[in-house]
């Protein structure tokens, strides 16, 4: 069983390794991986995920029972994460960085593949837990962007850091994962059969996406050290990837949640803080150190949290 589980999951780090060492050692110029990560995000992800929901029967019960055990879980973080936050004494620039380490998963970066390779890869039922998990990110793009900016915006140690209603609107609807997700589902309902030649474009297009993300996260992470505050930082990893899935474990089991279920809920809660939070918290008046150090300290402690929810027997999920 630790042999499947490391099996899925080591490919995931290793290629985020990859991407370090291809950084560090310079072997690609750094506009290089500005640029993939462009590619993935603007053209690979919401690729794959127009495609996958497209071509997929649509059942949206699995999707909702899943998005309300991690929506009241992040709701219970972000608590503990203000508490948390007031006992480290932290100001309004970290605290906003706190509470959004905390909240803020990489859930299309890093909880898509481990979803995709863990839990899907041979099994019959793959592309039912395809879409589940994309039907499931969807709406959770726009949810986190909309509480990190309001957490950032609130702490903001300057008021003109905060942006207006139309620019956070903007930035909302802007957002291509969101975008690719909903003409997906508009496709799926309307019953569209696309042509065989759009398909046979985007199985390729789809299939770079999560290896160039991985890439880029890993060139993303050696820009930023633990220059921040180690005991915030690490309070801050240790709510995202630790509390926030054994909350999800107790919210599925009361709620009866199936296995499978829980056990999606599960890795999507223990992903690591996402990189783009660090940018965030640099335009939004946050404490970019702060941010930066608990991305890659999340990033570590998310290979043991992952590993724990993909060896958790089924009789302790259902």
């Amino acid at each position: 069983m630790i042999a499947t589980v490391l099996s899925s999951l080591l490919p995931i780090f290793l290629i985020i390794g990859l991407g370090a060492v291809l950084r560090t050692s310079q072997f690609m110029p750094p506009g290089f991986f500005a640029g993939l990560n462009r590619l993935a995000f603007y053209v690979g992800l919401p690729v794959l995920l127009f495609s996958r929901i497209a071509t997929s029967t649509i059942e949206s019960g699995p999707a909702l029972r899943i998005l309300w055990v991690l929506l009241a879980a992040t709701a219970l973080v972000v608590a503990l994460a203000y508490v948390c936050a007031r006992r480290l004494r932290l100001d309004g620039g970290g605290r906003g960085a706190f509470v959004q380490a905390a909240l803020r998963g990489n859930l299309a970066y890093i909880g898509l593949p481990v979803i995709l390779y863990a839990m899907a890869g041979d099994s019959p039922a793959a592309s039912q837990i395809e879409t589940t998990a994309m039907l499931v990110l969807a709406p959770l793009v726009p949810i986190y962007n909309i509480v990190s900016i309001i957490v950032l915006t609130k702490a903001a140690n300057h008021p003109e850091d905060r942006p207006g209603a139309m620019a956070l609107l903007g930035r909302i609807l802007g957002n291509p994962l969101l975008v690719a997700c909903l003409l997906g589902l508009a496709v799926a309902v309307a019953g569209i059969s696309l042509p065989s030649f759009l398909l046979r474009t985007m199985r390729p297009l789809g299939q770079m996406a999560l290896p160039l993300a991985l890439l880029a996260i890993g060139a993303a992470l050696t820009r930023e050290s633990l220059r921040g505050r180690f005991a915030p930082s690490f309070a801050a990893s240790v709510l995202k990837v630790v509390a926030a899935p054994a909350l999800g474990w107790l919210l599925g089991r009361l709620f009866s949640l199936p296995a499978d279920e829980l056990r999606m809920a599960m890795i999507f809660l223990a992903c690591p803080t996402a990189v783009t939070s660090y940018v965030m918290a640099q335009q939004l008046g946050g404490d970019e150190g702060l941010a930066g150090s608990s991305v890659v300290l999340s990033t570590l402690l998310s290979f043991f949290a992952l590993t724990a929810v993909l060896l958790l027997p089924l009789s302790w999920l259902g």
